[in-house]
């Protein structure tokens, strides 16, 4: 009975993983390159197809 419990506790925490994951957005909207984050260490930003990508300077 205990085996049961603990294999469905860890399906449902399994499971809760990607639906956390699913309500993350990838991109930021902008409409200007001003819209977007400022530079961080070496990463920048990027206004392209009304979305902010992100760019690495070495």
């Amino acid at each position: 009975m205990a085996k049961i419990f603990k294999f469905i506790y860890g399906l449902v925490i399994f499971l809760y993983l990607f639906l956390i994951q699913k309500e993350v957005a990838g991109y930021i909207q902008c409409d200007f390159d001003a819209d977007c984050p400022e530079m961080f260490r070496h990463i920048f930003y990027l206004c392209i197809d009304k979305l902010c990508r992100q760019f690495v300077t070495l």
